[in-house]
């Protein structure tokens, strides 16, 4: 790049929490990052340019990670005062299954536990708009009326894990939500087009469809989408600061969410 004559005046790496979580088996490339950026992209006076490193959700460990693929030194580090966000409402589900005592943990009591958490999945999202109506009253927002829940352009994201969550998740919800208008978005395939569920183009009967996307977390993070109402994790992640990523993707227009 010197010789065309084209220099930096520094690197901004966004989302740097993914040179951790996806760099040392997923992307190796990620892990050279930071050596490559020095050795190719240089000052006009050839000297080694200054990084800024975004991320909300590292962990410490993902932060030391970061701190030394890129060679960022710790009185470089800047920390926000706090991480809440008051928009979403977090609510815990209580699943109730069966299971065969003498089974013991095998495959047949993950098939149950399972089956048991698809079925509560279902009664949630037929009881959600009038769950959410609760919310709406604690914001003294008197427009509300849950009948009209899913034609106000709501959106809603399942998490889920890419084995046989995601298959049956995507089947049941399709058969007892025929109207939901339901995007698919697996290992970073898109299908049915998962970033324009909502098209400003449509007619507005076209969006008066109940939008509800489902993904795995490889592919969920990347979703911004401003009327996303709510967001329901089947299976959990691995990490408070992966689940506060992935709930985040609620309420991107500041309007009340759940999580």
């Amino acid at each position: 790049s010197q010789s065309n004559q084209n220099y930096f005046s520094y690197c901004i790496i966004d989302e740097a929490h993914c040179i951790s979580e996806w760099g040392h088996d997923f992307r190796i490339s990620y892990t050279h990052m930071g050596d490559n950026i020095r050795k190719f992209c240089k000052t006009k006076n050839n000297n080694n340019i200054p990084f800024l490193a975004l991320t909300a959700t590292a962990s410490y460990n993902v932060l030391s990670d970061i701190q030394r693929e890129l060679n960022i030194k710790e009185n470089a580090i800047i920390r926000i005062e706090k991480q809440d966000q008051p928009e979403i409402y977090f609510k815990i589900i209580e699943v109730n299954a069966e299971f065969n005592p003498d089974a013991g943990i095998n495959t047949n009591n993950k098939e149950i536990l399972e089956e048991a958490k698809l079925k509560t999945l279902i009664h949630e999202l037929a009881l959600l708009p009038q769950n959410y109506q609760a919310i709406y009253e604690n914001e003294d927002d008197s427009d509300y009326n849950p009948d009209n829940f899913n034609s106000q352009k709501n959106a809603g994201l399942i998490f889920c894990s890419s084995g046989n969550s995601y298959s049956d998740i995507s089947a049941s919800l399709k058969y007892h939500f025929p109207d939901f208008k339901i995007g698919l978005s697996y290992n970073n395939e898109e299908i049915d087009n998962k970033d324009k569920i909502y098209d400003p183009n449509q007619t507005p009967e076209e969006n008066h469809q109940p939008e509800l996307l489902i993904a795995t977390k490889e592919c969920g993070i990347g979703i911004s989408k401003e009327n996303i109402r709510f967001v329901i994790h089947f299976n959990y992640p691995g990490s408070i600061e992966r689940y506060y990523q992935e709930t985040g993707r609620a309420g991107h227009d500041g309007k009340p969410s759940v999580a």
